[in-house]
């Protein structure tokens, strides 16, 4: 008969090896802010790898430094999709130069 012993030490190995791995997520960046003062309710609009997604703040309790370094550290649930439309900020280019025939 084999020992309650093996059968652990074969389950923590079979554990160890089977691909478990820590998820790594991007930092989370925010688009833009809302605040909508008839229901006093702060709208956070993120993007984390092209999806976007959404913080609601009921009360407006937290500042939006504090919203930020939440999200990235994983504290705050966020949901998906954009609850409030804000438009994206363009990242400015570089200018091209001009092209000179001499």
């Amino acid at each position: 008969m084999r020992s309650p012993f093996f059968k652990l030490l074969f389950i923590v190995a079979c554990l160890s090896f089977s691909g478990f791995a820590k998820l790594t997520f991007e930092d989370a960046e925010l688009i833009c802010m809302r605040t909508q003062k008839s229901s006093n309710t702060c709208f956070y609009n993120f993007k984390m790898g092209g999806i976007p997604y959404h913080f609601k703040d009921v009360g407006c309790k937290r500042k939006k430094d504090e919203v930020v370094k939440a999200v990235n550290a994983g504290e705050l649930a966020l949901m998906k999709d954009w609850k409030i439309v804000c438009p994206e900020e363009k990242k400015k280019e570089e200018p091209k130069a001009e092209k000179t025939d001499f």
